[in-house]
């Protein structure tokens, strides 16, 4: 038996018509609303809380794909839980994490859209 070795192609990268939305909203918990959040909104900057499991691209596609605005760049905090005390028992607060997107200058959220 010989060995067939042909020559393997590059695949190339095609973009799905089908889009899976719930993978997508699962990327994107909700927004953190806080007065410096709303303070940033002026400077094209929108903080959402996100899961545990999120990294900066899947973030960037989930903005890009549910608002349909150009992200500039992502980044991401860990903000830790914090101890909490109730009589002498303690318990804790629990972190989360949290993403700010930048958008292209001069785009805005609507995060308040009324339907």
């Amino acid at each position: 038996m010989a060995n067939d070795k042909t020559p393997k192609t590059k695949k190339t990268i095609q973009s799905r018509p089908n889009v899976n939305w719930s993978k997508i909203s699962r990327a994107l918990l909700c927004p953190h609303i806080t007065e410096k959040a709303t303070e940033e909104e002026n400077n094209s900057k929108y903080i959402f809380k996100v899961p545990k499991e999120a990294n900066k691209i899947t973030i960037k596609n989930a903005v890009e794909r549910l608002y349909g605005k150009k992200v500039v760049k992502v980044n991401i905090i860990n903000v830790k839980r914090k101890a909490k005390k109730r009589g002498r028992k303690i318990g804790y607060k629990s972190g989360f994490k949290k993403a700010i997107v930048v958008l292209k200058k001069g785009e805005k959220i609507d995060l308040f859209a009324k339907k």
